[in-house]
């Protein structure tokens, strides 16, 4: 019997306007809540204490919105990014209906774009995934790019067509839960700073540095199901062999926010981010530094215990950024890739929900 290899889908197999469901659902379990916190330190309450997420109005803790993010698009890669090259940003990531453990999750994805490069090796393919549960209510939707290998590099495709998406959300339509309430929970965190504590121009760095272990990255990247070869198969990315194993984006971002904490502790969850790239590849080995830009403080309409935070997460590889002065994007141009320091390895523009001070009573 001669030997099968499946090489995935390569850039000419991608059609505009068509839609891949993607196979196998995933049930969420504890388990893979408890691996997401040991591998990241995570810490925010409503993602790991059932009696705070439970006076907030949720049914428990809910699974972390980037574990639930990482998990949809990990399903994705199978039928999509095999054959990436490097992934080249996200836009208009939302989170909708709070995801608990033992919900299941699919994915499905419409491809929206098409652009082969001008070497005609390869191409940037757009596309739009949106993760629901097993009721079939979207838990995450988001747009991405990346850079895809062709299959016959000798023969042209000129295809050049992006259909319209938004680059950034909507601060008009984030999900905020009618009967999540702010009544009593933050007594427990009376310490934690609230809406109130911020304003735009605020920069905070999240503490120490972290260094990310090979061991660590390699089983985040089986947690998320990531199978694409710039994570696992070294032999599949020359160029980085000397660099070492090359961390997934994905598990970058979960590092990033989790560090956070220190100084965000009163945060409830994520609502959506504008874009997010990754100037920089990260390797086992590097060490992690993160601060955030408080970039716009909003109230909620006909809430008056709940606001929301525009922030700008930066991530920085073998330098502490204390002090430093790095060349960053305009943070309403992150879409492009543009001249970043050589030292930062993320760039997030997001929400995040907040409590606002004085609703400690029931």
């Amino acid at each position: 019997m001669n030997g099968q290899r499946r090489e995935g889908r390569f850039f000419e197999d991608f059609e505009i306007g068509q839609i891949i469901e993607h196979r196998y659902a995933r049930t969420i379990t504890e388990g893979d809540t408890a691996a997401y916190m040991t591998l990241t330190g995570d810490r925010f309450p409503a993602y790991c204490d059932r009696e705070f997420a439970q006076r907030l109005g949720f049914r428990r803790e809910i699974v972390n919105d980037l574990l639930v993010f990482n998990i949809v698009y990990g399903k994705s890669v199978p039928d999509i990014s095999i054959n990436a090259l490097a992934h080249l940003g996200f836009a208009d990531v939302e989170f909708e209906a709070p995801v608990y453990a033992g919900d299941t999750l699919r994915a499905v994805t419409h491809i929206i774009g098409k652009k082969e490069d001008s070497a005609g090796d390869a191409g940037t393919l757009y596309i739009h995934t949106r993760g629901l549960n097993q009721d079939r209510k979207t838990v995450v939707h988001f747009f991405r790019w990346m850079s895809i290998r062709k299959r016959d590099t000798a023969t042209r495709t000129n295809e050049d067509e992006v259909l319209s998406f938004p680059r950034t959300a909507d601060p008009a339509r984030l999900f905020v839960p009618e009967d999540l309430r702010n009544a009593g929970v933050w007594s427990a965190l009376e310490t934690a700073p609230t809406f109130e504590s911020y304003e735009p121009g605020q920069r905070i760095y999240h503490g120490p540095g972290l260094m990310i272990e090979e061991g660590e990255s390699a089983l985040a990247t089986g947690l998320y199901q990531f199978t694409g070869a710039p994570y696992s198969d070294a032999f599949a990315a020359t160029d980085r062999a000397a660099d070492g194993r090359v961390v997934c984006g994905a598990h970058v971002i979960s590092l990033a926010r989790a560090a956070s904490f220190n100084g965000f502790e009163g945060v409830v969850r994520i609502l959506a981010w504008n874009s997010g790239v990754y100037p920089n590849p990260v390797y086992a080995g590097d060490t992690m530094y993160a601060f955030t830009d408080v970039l716009d403080t909003m109230p909620i309409a006909g809430r008056d215990d709940l606001g929301v935070l525009r922030l700008r997460l930066v991530a920085v590889k073998n330098e502490d950024p204390r002090g430093k002065v790095l060349k960053l994007e305009p943070h309403d141009e992150m879409n492009a890739r543009g001249p970043y320091d050589a030292t930062v390895v993320l760039d997030l523009d997001y929400y995040v929900l907040i409590g606002k001070d004085g609703v400690f009573g029931e």
